[in-house]
């Protein structure tokens, strides 16, 4: 199961919330980190538990910051499409300007995974399997 756990950015408040992702859930093989500038404390963190990335955590960012690739190991992460959604919400504004009607609903823009060296499979028996078939 997935559990979610908010934190400040203090080296404390991340300290705190890994330990008790950890009792409560002492098999947790992956994190997911939605602010990026906690990546830093927390890789420091799990390698003070004695905890390996990836081989023992999994860790994945959100956004993809020039910073991601400069951690180590470099952080796998979800990239946003900033340009795209930059230039969607232009377009929406002059629109609007103009006096045009925007079309209903939303606009869905889709994210892209960026695969570097925090992540790995669950078990290699998942690897096998999947090349197998």
């Amino acid at each position: 199961g997935v559990i979610h756990r908010h934190f400040n950015l203090s080296y404390d408040s991340t300290a705190g919330v890994l330990s008790r992702i950890f009792e409560e859930r002492p098999g947790t093989s992956a994190l997911v980190v939605q602010n990026e500038t906690a990546v830093g404390p927390l890789l420091g963190l799990l390698r003070q538990q004695g905890r390996a990335v990836p081989e023992d955590v999994s860790v994945v960012g959100y956004d993809d910051s020039a910073f991601m690739s400069a951690v180590e190991p470099p952080l796998t992460t979800v990239r946003q499409p900033i340009e795209a959604m930059g230039r969607a919400a232009v377009a929406a504004l002059m629109a609007q300007i103009r006096g045009e009607e925007l079309p209903p609903g939303e606009l869905l823009f889709e994210p892209e995974l960026v695969v570097r060296k925090s992540t790995r499979p669950a078990n290699d028996s998942q690897v096998l399997a999947r090349t197998e078939s």
